[in-house]
């Protein structure tokens, strides 16, 4: 489902999906996007966040195995990862 910038707090608002694509040319609403996204999971009690960048260095496996983990601490995870431009 695509959920544009200005629908995307009424969207939150009825639950969170499983994941979320970011995309687009304006960085500053792709971040806007992603903090009421973050926002809204830590208000679900979601403390642990993955953070990764996309790049030759980044290890698919690791990250693939952090998606399938259960964690020790929490239920759910927010695991992000970013595709940098340029």
């Amino acid at each position: 489902m695509r959920v544009a910038p200005p629908a995307l707090a009424a969207h939150l608002g009825k639950g969170l999906a499983s994941s979320y694509l970011l995309f687009g040319s304006e960085p500053l609403l792709l971040e806007e996007a992603a903090d009421q996204i973050r926002q809204q999971v830590r208000s679900h009690g979601v403390a642990e966040v993955l953070r990764f960048t996309a790049g030759v260095d980044l290890d698919w496996s690791e990250l693939i195995a952090s998606a399938r983990s259960q964690s020790l601490f929490a239920n759910h995870q927010l695991i992000e990862v970013r595709l940098p431009t340029g």
